[in-house]
C-alpha cells in the first residue's frame, strides 16, 4: 500500500528463511503509520516491534531495536521513542 515506507521496515529471518520479527520505524518528518505519535524534528519514532513466541529470548528483539538506532543514525535522529502499552505481556 506504501512501497515508499518499505525501507522503513526491518524483519528478522531465520537461516531456514522463518520469519523471526520485524520492526517499523518512522522518521521525522514523516508520520507514523497509525497517526498515534506525533513526531519532533530529529526523531524516529519504532511504531512496533515483534519477535515470534518461538524466537524470544535469542536477541532478535536487541538486533531489531539495534537496526532502528542505526537507521536513526542513518537519517540524522538525535531521539529514538518507543511506546509500549500497559496490557503487553512482553512488557518489562
Amino acid at each position: 500500500k506504501h512501497p515508499d515506507r518499505m525501507p522503513m521496515d526491518g524483519m528478522a529471518i531465520g537461516s531456514d528463511g522463518t520469519p523471526l520479527g520485524f520492526v517499523m520505524v518512522a522518521i521525522h518528518p514523516r508520520k507514523d503509520r497509525y497517526d498515534l505519535h506525533t513526531l519532533r524534528p530529529g526523531e524516529t519514532y519504532i511504531e512496533q516491534v515483534g519477535v515470534a513466541a518461538a524466537a524470544r529470548g535469542q536477541g532478535i528483539g536487541k538486533q531489531l531495536l539495534q537496526w532502528a538506532e542505526a537507521m536513526a543514525r542513518e537519517h540524522n535522529s538525535a531521539i529514538l521513542t518507543l511506546s509500549v502499552l500497559n496490557g503487553n505481556p512482553a512488557r518489562r
